[in-house]
């Protein structure tokens, strides 16, 4: 019981650190830079991805809309770095479908409307997937169940 302490309290920490060291850090480079490291020979140039840089965005409903899929992640949450590989094989597989990749670190939440307030409320952590029809999904699905909610 106490080793699942230790390491509990240990993980926490790690967490907090990092997210000291990204605060630290928000202005010396894009928060995107990380994908660079993720997929160091340009895979992110795909025609039907379109990542999100704006930091007030103001209708999330519109980018909804706009694509089939809507990726929240985060720089520091490895799930986010592997939902992004799976993310790059459905695109590589189905050029026809879009996604729109989002970094919730980058949004600035004190410039949001109200209604992307509420559905920023829904988003279960990161990643978080949200389809055009706005059916929130947890992002640690295996790329088969992911492949599901696009057909």
């Amino acid at each position: 019981m106490e080793l699942k302490k230790f390491i509990l309290i240990i993980f926490l920490l790690l967490i907090l650190k990092s997210l000291l060291n990204n605060n630290k850090r928000k202005e010396k480079f894009n928060k995107f830079d990380w994908l660079k490291k993720d997929f160091p020979n340009g895979n992110l140039a795909f025609s039907n991805i379109n990542i999100i840089k704006e930091k007030n965005i103001n209708n999330l409903d519109k980018i909804f809309s706009s694509s089939d899929l809507t990726l929240f992640v985060t720089s520091w949450a490895v799930p986010s770095h592997k939902l992004l590989n799976d993310i790059i094989k459905i695109s590589q597989n189905y050029s026809d479908i879009k996604i729109s990749i989002i970094d919730l670190d980058l949004i600035n939440r004190k410039k949001l409307s109200d209604n992307d307030k509420k559905i920023l409320k829904k988003i279960y952590g990161s990643p978080t997937i949200v389809t055009k029809n706005k059916e929130f999904i947890p992002g640690d699905h295996d790329i088969e169940k992911l492949k599901s909610f696009i057909n």
